[in-house]
């Protein structure tokens, strides 16, 4: 059996909330979810990546929209080898630059130094309203990322 995770985590990489809109962002987050088994926010010194797990399906350029599946793990060790300090590469399609960040991942994934882990949430999904305010909350726009492990 598999375990769910909703994760949350800032759409740049490098952003931290204040403790008190953690904090007030966690109890969005238990209003949402609220059969979740559990709900914590955690800070990291370094940028980490947050995947999705076996529900990952694909990388894709943000650009030109090809698929980068076979190229994308070797872009992530070389910035894993970075510590994920330096997300920008090169799009081998087009040419392009961009972040490993905004690639366009099936499903979400992304890199964050802040993130909101919600253990077996009971829900499946979150509207556009839900990320809204729950970005209003913590005081930046933020990703869903639905992990399964």
């Amino acid at each position: 059996m598999s375990d769910s995770y909703l994760i949350l985590i800032p759409t740049d990489p490098n952003w931290q909330p204040e403790a008190e809109a953690a904090q007030k962002a966690g109890a969005v987050v238990a209003e949402l979810a609220p059969e979740a088994e559990d709900i914590e926010a955690f800070a990291m010194d370094e940028v980490e990546f947050f995947d999705a797990g076996e529900n990952f399906e694909s990388a894709k350029c943000p650009h030109c929209g090809a698929d980068l599946t076979e190229w994308w793990p070797d872009a992530m060790d070389r910035a894993n080898e970075l510590a994920f300090g330096d997300l920008s590469a090169t799009m081998p399609c087009c040419g392009r630059p961009a972040s490993l960040n905004d690639l366009v991942y099936e499903m979400p994934q992304g890199f964050a130094q802040f993130a909101i882990s919600v253990t077996e949430p009971g829900i499946e999904t979150l509207d556009g309203e839900a990320l809204r305010r729950l970005g209003e909350t913590l005081g930046h726009p933020v990703r869903a990322i639905w992990q399964r492990i």
